[in-house]
């Protein structure tokens, strides 16, 4: 049989050693003599097991699962101390062969309390192979009397070229009719077919939960077609999880966006004999809300909902009288109103819900009025908020459009000034346009974001937001752990944009979009501030105004030198659009850098010493950074570029993605073989002519690497060397363009790659 393999998981226990009490004058006793000085001779054997079993029991419940199994298998004393009291396990299925029992006929004698079982698939394993394990495991009697939670996840991308699985085959070859004990299915990554649910709807009648989702965290934005296609639930498939009558919880993606139409609408109102449900959540489905409504009365146990209510005529209405109690016994709401008035859903946020019940708001390319966002100043539950693209309504009589729009961003900032931006933790903001900017507000928001953990900010000007210095007050925001900032329009010329000084003390996921991000700029102008400060105090107040003009005029001659090979600002609004040309690199690049000034005589001595280390202030900021996106922009200064994108300035990155990054060098990429925290690697250079398949050898050594990205590379590039990738054994999904991938079946290196990395699958777009 085809052998599968132990996936690592954290333990969720979170016990504490207790400290017993210790004094200098204390004897402290663990069963031998004392000694003269005091000292404890060796322990006696009984007090080593004691000891021990303490240990083993505290510390086995935070291994990781395979740093586990591997402690288990050291001797018969920590096989019995250590914990089989795990609950859930992870098994990762594979084409590799193993000899022996797989690891789904030995979870039974390794954890025996197991009640969840997560199968994690990779699609080049044959399908006939993994009925087979299926089936093995639905034959368990064991299986079928203990096991209670049940999850089937793929590590196949939608556009896998590698996959084993035909697209005509229902999505999960499985069988569950002998585990007849399931209390929760879950699907991730592909959606059962309308066929496979009516078997499990006539077999697994007593579920209460079922879960078809894109992964384990959902994203906000709508999916693609093609992914919404794989992962979603058709319209057919609805008669089936309405016959699950014992269902508690229903999480579905739906795989059609508009459910709006009457036939739509008909499969969705069955929803309303599920009348146990406690909680629904409807993904990625536009529903009216009359439909909403329905569902609300036929669910009288309803307590948590995630909707999305779609367009409707001007004047339709969200709150009725007579049904404020369905919608105020809610405990928590997920709300996404798409292209709606927002005014016609004022009654229904303000006054229709229960206080604290609305968690989350998405505003979707909706109509707004500075009194529809007044108005959400009362709502104190509200923890997530998101604004998209809107639409200013049209403005009172007497009013012209724009003091409608500087009503508008005055209530706007109002809003998250006040209570409200207190207390949320998410923020997604993409509110660009004349009346409509708030970037310039952001230094005397922030200082009211001390719960913020994720702030996107999308849309904004790239010159205004430079030449306001908008993003210097995020610094302050200690609680801040993922951000992204997007600009639209030119991007600048000076790469002043945000600074990596600026960045929040405790960032771990940061993404940017054509936003420059220099490194060591604001250390040089605190050098030559300090000089000016102390020219001025020796020598009065025309030194400091001379020390003033030199400080400046230096900036302005190193932003010329360092960006110059740019063609102003026209280039870079290209950039940040993703249309541009680049200028080829690699050895073109090394000899315009020798023609310019040296970092030395940029900055001084002391700039010169630190760009030499890669000791910029700002890189103290990126050190706790998990998780980099850098996208149509320039990194770091590009004395030390292979520096920046090295270990000492990012030692805990998991995740890094170079699309388009200005400048980039193969000299500079480098610096990646020393990420050996990387899981995830993207690199997008089909405008660098000196990046290509050769560069790729970098990654060798990074055999942590499950997924891997390259899209760089000409018609005359050679197909990617399979002896690159032997290392990486972990890997699960390699992304190359169509073109190289045309280029690897032609040079029949597809095969080869199936040799030395039977584990991965072969993507192409």
């Amino acid at each position: 049989m085809h052998g599968s393999r132990l996936r690592p998981r954290r333990s969720s226990a979170t016990q504490d050693i207790p400290a017993g009490p210790s004094t200098p004058t204390e004897d402290v006793r663990l069963g031998g003599k004392l000694t003269g000085s005091g000292i404890p001779s060796s322990p006696s054997p009984a007090t080593l097991a004691q000891i021990s079993t303490v240990l083993a029991h505290q510390i086995g419940n935070f291994l990781p699962q395979n740093d586990l199994l591997a402690a288990r298998l050291v001797c018969k004393l920590w096989k019995e101390l250590l914990p089989r009291d795990r609950k859930h396990v992870e098994v990762s299925l594979s084409p590799i062969t193993h000899d022996g029992p797989s690891a789904l006929e030995a979870v039974p004698a390794i954890f025996p309390q197991l009640e969840s079982l997560g199968l994690i698939v990779c699609e080049r394993l044959q399908p006939s192979v993994f009925m087979a394990v299926a089936a093995a495991m639905a034959g368990e009697i064991w299986y079928a009397s203990r096991l209670r939670h049940l999850t089937f996840q793929t590590t196949s991308p939608p556009d896998s070229k590698s996959s084993a699985w035909p697209t005509a085959m229902p999505f999960w070859p499985i069988c569950l009719s002998p585990l007849t004990g399931l209390e929760s299915l879950s699907f991730i990554g592909r959606a059962p077919s309308a066929e496979q649910l009516s078997v499990i709807a006539a077999e697994q009648k007593q579920l209460t939960s079922l879960v078809v989702a894109l992964g384990p965290a959902q994203d906000t934005s709508a999916p693609s077609t093609d992914l919404a296609a794989r992962c979603g639930v058709r319209m057919s498939a609805l008669p089936a999880v309405c016959e699950l009558q014992c269902l508690v919880r229903l999480d579905l993606q739906l795989a059609d966006r508009d459910w709006t139409d009457f036939g739509a609408e008909s499969h969705l109102r069955g929803l309303a004999g599920l009348t146990q449900l406690r909680e629904l959540r409807l993904r990625n489905g536009a529903i009216h809300t009359e439909l909403a409504h329905e569902l609300l009365r036929g669910l009288p146990e309803l307590r948590h909902v995630t909707l999305t209510l779609a367009e409707e005529a001007q004047d339709a209405v969200s709150y009725s009288r007579k049904d404020l109690a369905l919608w105020r016994r809610l405990h928590s709401l997920e709300l996404r109103l798409q292209g709606r008035h927002l005014e016609a859903d004022v009654k229904l946020l303000q006054l229709g819900l229960a206080p604290g019940s609305l968690r989350a708001l998405h505003l979707r390319s909706c109509t707004v009025s500075p009194y529809a966002l007044a108005t959400l100043s009362s709502l104190v539950g509200l923890n997530e908020l998101s604004f998209d693209a809107w639409t200013i309504a049209a403005p009172a009589a007497g009013a012209g459009q724009g003091q409608q729009a500087a009503a508008l961003r005055s209530a706007l900032t109002g809003l998250l000034r006040g209570p409200l931006g207190r207390q949320l933790q998410v923020l997604r903001v993409d509110v660009a346009g004349d009346g409509r900017d708030i970037y310039e507000e952001l230094p005397s928001l922030a200082a009211s974001w001390g719960q913020l953990r994720t702030l996107h900010l999308v849309g904004a000007a790239a010159f205004r937001l430079s030449a306001t210095g908008a993003l210097a007050g995020l610094s302050g925001l200690t609680s801040l752990r993922e951000l992204r900032v997007a600009v639209q329009g030119a991007a600048c010329v000076d790469g002043a944009c945000l600074r990596a000084a600026w960045l929040p003390p405790h960032l771990t996921s940061l993404e940017l979009a054509g936003v420059h991000l220099p490194c060591g700029e604001l250390q040089a102008e605190g050098a030559l501030g300090a000089a000016g400060a102390c020219a001025g105090a020796g020598t009065g107040g025309s030194a400091a105004a001379e020390a003033r003009e030199a400080r400046e005029a230096q900036l302005r001659r190193r932003s010329q030198v360092r960006w110059k090979d740019q063609e102003g600002s026209v280039e870079g609004g290209q950039a940040a659009q993703g249309t541009s040309h680049r200028r080829a690199s690699g050895a073109g690049a090394v000899k315009r850098r020798n023609m310019e000034p040296s970092g030395a005589e940029e900055a001084g001595p002391s700039q010169a010493a630190t760009a030499g280390g890669c000791g910029c202030l700002g890189h103290a900021r990126l050190a706790t950074l998990e998780r980099l996106s850098l996208q149509f922009c320039r990194f770091g200064c590009c004395d030390h570029m292979q520096a920046a994108l090295g270990a000492g300035v990012l030692p805990r990155l998991a995740s890094l993605e170079l699309r388009e990054v200005v400048g980039l060098t193969e000299e500079q990429l480098a610096g990646l073989a020393g990420l050996t925290q990387l899981s995830s690697l993207s690199v997008c250079a089909m405008n660098n002519s000196g990046i290509g398949s050769v560069s790729m050898g970098v990654v060798s050594k990074l055999t942590g690497l499950t997924r891997l990205q390259w899209h760089a590379g000409d018609s005359l590039d050679t197909p990617v060397d399979p002896a690159v990738l032997k290392n990486l054994q972990r890997l699960a999904v390699l992304h190359v363009s169509s073109g190289q991938y045309w280029r690897m079946g032609r040079w029949h290196v597809n095969s080869a790659l199936v040799e030395s990395n039977p584990r991965c699958e072969l993507a192409a777009s």
